[in-house]
């Protein structure tokens, strides 16, 4: 069961009642083999304004179901009959570089996490009817790394971000496997990461020079320190100022918070 289209708002209506038709049941029939209809509230999703919002469902017995929805013309519901059980949801929004069909959204070796708003559940759908309200969070972190030249020097290295979680599974579990970004820093020595959520400490920054590890420090250690929420629903940025001459590290979550100075172990 899985299709991948883009749906106009009166388009989906007429594709609603043919599934209606289609998955229907009567009276003298085995109500348990009736499909379970879900309602998804689209109107706290559609409110920041997203042109397209993909769906992703996977089902017991391992069906699968996607869609790319068009919302920008203020749909407010979708509808979807899938066959009774528990079912994996996961809506995003326009942004879906890095998804896998009934598999979750993982980042490609060596490129950035897709800076995807995300809603996912696990729905009961053992029922006739199931209602679920989409509300998208930010499931990233941008990093923003700020090299201190404190020798005025300008720098010909890479820097290279490591961790060992890539991306989210259906239900909503992170999915272990090797991350890795690698960035030149530009003119005024700042380099950006987007990453996923992250459940240890473990993530590394390594300073590169044609393919050469010169050295390597701890990021995820001094998150932790700053007593980083990789919990929240909607993940916080951070901003690192490093600085490799005096071994230190100022760092500042989201932009309203006050920094935070910690020393720079290599």
């Amino acid at each position: 069961m899985s299709s991948d289209r883009i749906i106009a708002a009166p388009v989906l209506a007429a594709i609603t009642v043919v599934f209606s038709a289609l998955f229907s049941c009567t009276v003298l029939e085995d109500r348990g083999l009736c499909p379970c209809y879900i309602t998804f509230d689209l109107s706290d999703a559609t409110s920041t304004g997203p042109d397209y919002l993909l769906f992703s469902l996977k089902g017991e017995g391992g069906w699968k179901y996607t869609d790319t929805v068009e919302v920008g013309d203020g749909l407010k519901e979708y509808y979807v009959p899938v066959p009774r059980g528990r079912v994996d949801v996961m809506v995003m929004d326009q942004n879906n570089r890095g998804f896998m069909e009934g598999d979750g959204l993982v980042a490609s070796p060596g490129l950035q996490f897709p800076r995807a708003n995300m809603h996912i559940r696990t729905l009961d759908a053992r029922g006739e009817a199931c209602l679920d309200t989409v509300r998208l969070h930010k499931n990233y972190c941008i990093l923003t790394v700020k090299l201190v030249d404190s020798e005025g020097e300008n720098w010909p290295f890479s820097l290279k971000l490591v961790s060992d979680c890539v991306g989210y599974a259906m239900g909503g579990g992170l999915i272990q496997g090797d991350f890795w970004i690698e960035s030149v820093p530009d003119e005024e020595g700042c380099l950006q990461f987007t990453i996923p959520r992250q459940y240890d400490d473990l993530m590394r920054a390594e300073v590169l020079t044609r393919d050469l590890v010169l050295r390597s420090f701890s990021i995820g250690t001094v998150l932790t320190a700053a007593h980083y929420d990789w919990n929240k629903p909607d993940l916080d940025d951070v901003t690192m100022e490093i600085d490799f001459a005096s071994a230190k590290i100022a760092l500042t979550i989201d932009k309203w918070s006050s920094k935070q100075y910690f020393n720079l172990v290599i």
